[in-house]
């Protein structure tokens, strides 16, 4: 490896990670609750569990190194109009295995409108972030006559070991939806705590806002009302993240028991040059690319179990390198009382399961 390239690698990496760290992202939005934003905790006006799982990556250098999973759970209080939830994340990525652990509490309360329903919601979050420095290359390491570039050597810089921060952090959401349509706008990492697992550096989160909604309407007309008809949904999603910002476009099409779906995720909202390193007055520029990846749905009901799977096809330099990346969610639901197990769907957000 060219010395050149060495230096504008580690360079490169060492402005994602500083600048970045982890951006938490499924491509099955809706079917994890506790990153989509707190207004959607009790959204099924009953109970309901969810399982998410994202690969993501596998063949950039090993099948398992960027892995996100998620547990949760959230529950609709009829008698005081709220929705309650909670759930733990996981997330590792990279060599270093740089860590994510993240446990959430989150509340919103409905006030209905006439026909419309406004739903504010807040959440609060313990997180854990933690790298293996072990399992990183050092600049004392660097040596341009191997193949590789780096020296088998173990690095004399001290940085030995696993390093981890802690730190509490907020989340707001305010949800505005009705029969056929939903709006809202989701604020995270409110606080804007210090992230970084180095005691000689600073690393603070940049806030995360996130603005979705849709509209769904029958794709069939029929005369006769039927419980399970032809749907299809039209839904974006925008999201704004420090110098970075993408707009979302999506659409599901509906035929129960089954669910078809297709997202373009990356489209630009402000035209930006592809990606590259560019040198600009004696200093390094990370330029993204903001058109990331199609993305494939498929899901299926049954009963009160509904399961799904995506996969990202990447556009752009990491089409043949990635390996795309895989998610699946499985999404349980129950009704809160007996007399919600014979209600409509009025009421209820109609946005997609997943």
């Amino acid at each position: 490896m060219k010395p050149l390239k060495v230096l504008i690698y580690l360079l490169v990496l060492s402005l994602v990670v500083d600048a970045n760290a982890q951006i938490l992202q499924f491509s099955q939005y809706y079917a994890s609750p506790i990153t989509a934003g707190p207004s959607f905790a009790g959204m099924t006006y009953g109970g309901r569990f969810s399982l998410n799982y994202r690969n993501q990556w596998p063949t950039i250098n090993t099948a398992s190194e960027y892995q996100t999973y998620a547990v949760s759970g959230d529950y609709y209080l009829p008698r005081f109009s709220a929705g309650v939830g909670g759930g733990l994340i996981r997330d590792a990525a990279g060599p270093g295995k740089l860590g994510l652990t993240k446990a959430v509490g989150m509340f919103n309360r409905d006030f209905k409108m006439a026909k419309i329903h406004l739903r504010p919601g807040i959440q609060f979050s313990y997180s854990q972030r933690s790298l293996d420095v072990t399992k990183l290359r050092w600049i004392d390491q660097l040596d341009f006559y191997s193949d590789d570039g780096y020296s088998t050597e173990i690095s004399t810089l001290g940085i030995n070991s696993t390093e981890k921060t802690q730190y509490i952090d907020a989340t707001a959401s305010f949800l505005i939806f009705a029969e056929k349509y939903w709006v809202g706008f989701t604020g995270d990492n409110l606080m804007r705590q210090d992230q970084s697992v180095l005691p000689s550096s600073a690393a603070y989160l940049d806030r995360k806002y996130s603005f979705y909604g849709g509209f769904k309407f029958r794709a069939t007309k029929k005369k006769k009302r039927t419980r399970h008809g032809e749907d299809v949904t039209i839904t974006f999603l925008y999201e704004n993240y420090g110098f970075a910002d993408q707009l979302n476009i999506g659409s599901y099409y509906t035929t129960y028991p089954l669910t078809l779906g297709f997202w373009m995720r990356g489209i630009p909202v402000v035209e930006k040059p592809d990606s590259s390193v560019a040198v600009q007055s004696g200093t390094f520029k990370f330029l993204v690319n903001n058109v990331d990846a199609a993305i494939f749905m498929v899901g299926y009901k049954m009963g009160q179990t509904t399961i799904g799977f995506s996969y990202d096809l990447s556009v752009g330099p990491l089409l043949a390198r990635s390996g795309g990346s895989s998610e699946i969610s499985v999404v349980y639901t129950f009704a809160s009382r007996a007399k919600f197990k014979k209600r409509k769907r009025k009421g209820m957000v109609p946005c997609p399961g997943f």
